[in-house]
């Protein structure tokens, strides 16, 4: 009877040990809310990265384009040139360029919410030069004029979501899965994939800012701001990992520990009992 009481008890023990981390967790972004900014900062990707002569409402006109030549900034000398297509403000996502660079930032935190239209994300851009030009634009582009012109066109978004989401829209049919968090951050893994066949679990990190949730810098942001090779270039110099969280491991090493000194604990009180006796 005594070695069942002694088992119990080391249940117990255990059971306690793992409530606080479930109770993290429940203080944490919800996964609706995560699915959410995860899905509205795909659509915004597409709607700021892509222009189609099929659109309803094209963010640009196709047809109307004009070149602008580059030339090096020391020697002076031609470098190439840059193809502008005029913007369709109105149909930007907050019907401006000002309103949609207010819109990003309810979606990702204030430090990289440029990030989100500077860059032409279906090419290949080094993580270090997103850094060096995070604020310097690229994407779009203004003239003397005022005028706003978009400087790069993409036929396909550089990350899609699972199938089950575009057809409805349903926010909640995004796979996700939130793996560590609290009251003030939390990271989650969202399945992604792109038009040619590639596909990937990717990290996206959340941060609790003025109370509300917003993306932080992460592999999903990286992903929607420069692409598939830049996010995989970032992740490997930025957050190398084996799969496992260093929260993760930790948790796992000290349950297990826990797990193993607890029957020598209850051995070392039955030895002691019998030679009481």
């Amino acid at each position: 009877m005594k070695k069942i009481f002694y088992c119990c008890i080391a249940l117990c023990i255990i059971a306690l040990s793992i409530i606080p981390i479930s109770a993290n967790n429940t203080n944490t972004i919800s996964k609706s809310e995560a699915q959410e900014l995860v899905g509205k900062a795909c659509d915004f990707h597409s709607d700021v990265h892509l222009c189609s002569q099929f659109d309803k409402k094209p963010i640009c006109n196709i047809y109307e384009r004009k070149e602008e030549y580059l030339y090096d900034e020391d020697s002076g000398e031609f470098v190439g040139k840059k193809v502008l297509f005029p913007v369709y403000e109105e149909n930007l996502p907050g019907g401006s360029y000002d309103g949609m660079c207010k819109y990003a930032e309810t979606l990702y935190t204030e430090d990289i919410a440029p990030s989100s239209y500077t860059f032409f994300a279906d090419g290949y851009y080094p993580y270090e030069i997103y850094l060096e030009r995070n604020k310097k634009g690229g994407l779009y582009f203004q003239d003397i004029n005022g005028d706003w012109f978009l400087s790069g066109l993409a036929d396909y978004s550089a990350a899609y979501l699972n199938g089950e989401y575009y057809e409805n829209k349903d926010y909640t049919k995004i796979s996700i899965d939130i793996i560590s968090g609290d009251s003030q951050s939390a990271i989650a893994k969202v399945d992604v994939h792109n038009a040619w066949g590639w596909s990937d679990t990717v990290t996206c990190k959340f941060v609790k800012t003025k109370e509300v949730w917003r993306i932080a810098e992460s592999e999903y942001s990286i992903l929607l701001a420069i692409g598939r090779y830049g996010m995989e270039e970032y992740r490997a110099d930025v957050s190398p990992s084996t799969g496992d969280s260093a929260a993760e491991r930790a948790t796992v090493l000290g349950a297990v520990s826990l797990a193993c000194l607890i029957p020598a604990a209850c051995l070392t009180l039955e030895r002691r009992r019998r030679g009481a006796i």
